[in-house]
């Protein structure tokens, strides 16, 4: 996340990010909102009402991060004040989405180039940790990225350690058992 987060501090302006999960981007916000950003999300559950008070709160300036689902960029409220905000900056949050699951389950994601259309030559980010060759060239091909810039890392975790053991080992003190796998 400090991916997009820090760079979109720095450009100022808002960061809309397009996110898989309500459960995901009610933590960001969260976690952005306890370092002082205005960080705000979109989800039904807060109602046409809600809706349009985070859409307006983001028009006048009043939000740093917007957050999203892929689905919302289709809904009417947001492509009626699409224009009207200062957006600086795109995050596609668990970019490999659009090409593991917009195939078939989630298909808004194969409608992501739209963000093109609504805000014409605002830099795109697809981010991801787990996006093999074929993943990368397909985010790449739906968001039509021109000549993006990929920057990879080993998917080698030093700092992550798996282990396992038989069920019968566990015994009642299965905290105690998390809690070593975690930290090592």
């Amino acid at each position: 996340s400090l991916c997009f987060q820090l760079p979109s501090l720095v450009r100022g302006g808002l960061c809309i990010v397009i996110s898989p999960l309500i459960a995901l981007m009610e933590d960001q916000t969260n976690q952005l909102k306890l370092i002082g950003a205005r960080a705000a999300f979109i989800s039904g559950n807060l109602g046409k009402d809600g809706i349009d008070r985070v859409l307006e709160n983001a028009r006048v300036g009043g939000l740093e991060f917007l957050y999203m689902s892929p689905e919302r960029l289709k809904d009417p409220m947001f492509i009626a004040r699409a224009d009207k905000l200062d957006v600086r900056t795109i995050a596609i949050d668990e970019a490999h989405c659009i090409s593991q699951w917009g195939h078939d389950f989630r298909t808004s994601y194969q409608h992501l180039a739209c963000l093109r259309d609504h805000l014409p030559g605002i830099p795109i980010m697809a981010l991801t940790a787990t996006a093999v060759k074929h993943v990368r060239e397909d985010i790449s091909k739906t968001l039509k990225l021109n000549n993006p810039f990929i920057a990879t890392n080993s998917v080698d975790r030093p700092n992550l350690r798996i282990a396992c053991q038989r069920k019968e080992d566990f015994g009642k003190d299965l905290d105690f058992i998390i809690s070593q796998i975690t930290s090592k």
